[in-house]
């Protein structure tokens, strides 16, 4: 419908958490006139949508989950559009088998503080279940910020078709980043996943959710040496094709009036 004189459309945006809609219609009356002599009435609704916090999930989550940076920093330590590690390789090394946000010696020993097995995988240690995971969605149970995530063995390079299947189940398959994804406007969202992102070893404890862009196919390497790297975006919003607004953290959008 056309949109009334009152819209507001702000440029940018990134801010806003709440959309308000109000709205009115002129309505006939039909016994009151015999009453009140009166024709017609106006009635007035009003609305208001929120993006409000998401903290736990039962389904959605891909089965990654990467290290944080800085568990007290909202962004987790990380940096928006740099790319950050999914799948570490085997016997990482500072160099091209780590993403390039990671790749510091800090962050190469913390990989292999634990069970050199670990690569970032959880929840399952089926490469079927991880792979309904990560194209259809499935989880193994609910996780909510303060689990404890359970990191599962093995670089399971079977995984890569999945990761290439979930890219190109979305409508824009060929934007390099996320920049680019959103100034063409033609993604259907599908690479905008949601991953828990926890404190690691020792404790791989969950200090929220966050938003990161899947890589072109051909940015998956063969080989269980090398890494799967996502661009860190920011904010998730379940259902939504675009990074959350504010904060980082996960949302979900609700009426709230």
């Amino acid at each position: 419908m056309p949109l009334g004189p009152g819209w507001r459309r702000p440029n940018p945006a990134d801010s806003y958490r709440f959309v308000r809609v109000r709205a009115s219609a002129t309505a006939s009356l039909y016994f009151i006139p015999a009453l009140a002599g009166q024709t017609h009435s106006t009635v007035r609704a009003l609305a208001v949508a929120a993006q409000v916090p998401k903290t736990h999930f039962t389904e959605g989550i891909l089965p990654f989950s990467p290290m944080a940076h800085d568990a007290s920093d909202p962004n987790f330590g990380f940096t928006p559009g740099q790319r950050y590690t999914l799948r570490w390789g085997a016997k990482p090394k500072l160099g091209p088998n780590v993403c390039p946000g990671d790749n510091h010696q800090t962050w190469v020993a913390r990989a292999e503080a634990g069970n050199a097995s670990e690569r970032g995988y959880i929840e399952e240690t089926s490469s079927a279940v991880i792979r309904m995971a990560i194209e259809q969605n499935y989880q193994s149970r609910p996780l909510a910020v303060g689990d404890i995530v359970n990191m599962t063995g093995g670089t399971k390079q079977t995984q890569r078709d999945s990761l290439i299947n979930r890219v190109n189940q979305d409508t824009d398959n060929y934007s390099a980043t996320y920049a680019q994804y959103v100034a063409n406007d033609a993604g259907n969202g599908r690479r905008l996943v949601v991953v828990p992102v926890n404190t690691w070893h020792p404790e791989y404890r969950v200090v929220g959710f966050a938003a990161f862009f899947l890589l072109l196919p051909s940015e998956y390497p063969h080989g269980g040496n090398k890494s799967f790297c996502a661009e860190y975006v920011g904010p998730f919003v379940q259902g939504s094709r675009r990074k959350g607004a504010g904060g980082p953290g996960a949302y979900v959008v609700r009426l709230v009036q």
